[in-house]
């Protein structure tokens, strides 16, 4: 972490170093062959902002929430949303919401592919980091309520 770039502010620093703790709790029950590849990834990400590689770091964030989104039952994203919901994962409020799990798919699109015009600056990317470490932990609480094989 000492050679994050001088472009972040000491506030953005302590929200990246808070945001590696929160993925190394996460990763710690998941079974071994994702955790490898999500940690594999998130690293990466975390990575790409430390050396001011801000699209780098949003287009890495926007394919774990694109996979995790993908991992959910249902044909599209209404299904899944209410798969969710039926599971007792999502709620109308609360941290991971029915609203905020639309706005994580939006902003994934939208980097990952839908806007040729984003770039995003340091606070869009870790925004971006944050979204996909919160739906990490939704798809942890997905995969411990199932048997998921992967």
């Amino acid at each position: 972490m000492e050679t994050i770039i001088s472009s972040l502010s000491p506030e953005e620093i302590l929200n990246l170093k808070l945001l590696n703790q929160e993925v190394e709790e996460i990763l710690k029950d998941l079974p071994d062959k994702l955790a490898y590849e999500f940690e594999k990834n998130l690293k990466e990400a975390i990575k790409e902002i430390e050396k001011g590689h801000f699209l780098g770091s949003a287009l890495i964030s926007s394919r774990l929430i694109v996979y995790i989104l993908d991992q959910f039952p249902g044909e599209n994203f209404k299904e899944k949303i209410n798969s969710l919901r039926e599971k007792g994962l999502i709620q109308e409020k609360g941290e991971i919401s029915q609203e905020y799990v639309m706005k994580a798919d939006k902003k994934a699109r939208n980097y990952f592919s839908h806007n040729i015009k984003a770039f995003p600056d340091s606070s869009e990317s870790l925004e971006i980091l944050a979204i996909s470490v919160r739906m990490l932990k939704l798809f942890k609480e997905y995969i411990s309520k199932q048997n998921f094989k992967n």
